[in-house]
């Protein structure tokens, strides 16, 4: 009986720090490390989740050039979801236990002729979308 309370009491606890964390501070403490490599993200409307938040109508710059609006950009424990209509769809998991970040974007016909250079750090897939993988530490 008291295993039983213990596990329903974290349970609550999880449920309640993950209603309540402030994942705005969240973002802006990830938005001051991208600042680190010349990477601004502007002009977004931030909204909290539950399960994290969600960036929309933002423009990213990389080293001071607009590289592209971002129409919409979902970042939860799940992963991050990014859809462009001018760089195409991302889906970005993050395996904290191998210690990896996975990304499959499929890029819309304009990206793939005007950043061809960029794609050829990726892996083609026979579908047509493009696999990264970078393992840290």
């Amino acid at each position: 009986m008291r295993l039983l309370k213990l596990i329903a009491f974290m349970v609550l606890f999880c449920f309640t720090f993950l209603l309540f964390f402030p994942k705005q501070n969240l973002y802006f403490l990830v938005e001051k490390e991208l600042k680190k490599y010349d990477i601004v993200i502007s002009d977004e409307i931030f909204l909290s989740q539950f399960l994290g938040f969600e960036l929309q109508d933002a423009f990213l710059y990389i080293k001071g050039v607009k590289v592209a609006k971002i129409d919409n950009a979902k970042i939860s424990l799940f992963g991050i979801k990014i859809s462009s209509k001018e760089i195409g769809n991302a889906n970005t998991k993050i395996n904290i236990n191998n210690k990896s970040i996975i990304v499959n974007f499929k890029p819309t016909k304009n990206f793939i002729v005007n950043y061809s250079l960029i794609l050829q750090h990726l892996k083609k897939q026979k579908n047509g979308n493009y696999h990264y993988e970078y393992k840290f530490f």
